[in-house]
C-alpha cells in the first residue's frame, strides 16, 4: 500500500477484508470497519487483572491511526 502509516500487518488485513488499494481504502469512510479490522487481526494480550484500561489504550491508538490512514487515502 501506499499509505505511510500503516504497517505491513496492518496493510495485509485490509488486504484481506477487500481493501485493496488506496481508492478503496478512502472510499469506506468508517473509522469504525478499519478499527474492527485491525481490533480483531490484533494479537494483543493482556495479562493483568483488570484490563478494561489498557483495551482503551488499544482503542483509541487504533481510533486515530484509522482517521489518520483515512486522511491520507483521501490525500492520495
Amino acid at each position: 500500500m501506499q499509505i505511510q502509516s500503516l504497517r505491513p500487518e496492518r496493510a495485509r488485513s485490509l488486504y484481506e477484508n477487500n481493501l485493496e488499494t488506496v481508492e478503496s481504502v478512502a472510499n469506506s469512510n468508517s473509522v469504525q470497519d478499519l478499527v474492527k479490522i485491525w481490533a480483531k487481526n490484533d494479537g494483543f494480550v493482556t495479562h493483568r487483572k483488570s484490563n478494561s484500561e489498557d483495551l482503551r489504550i488499544k482503542y483509541d491508538y487504533l481510533y486515530s491511526l484509522a482517521h489518520k490512514v483515512l486522511a491520507e487515502a483521501k490525500a492520495i
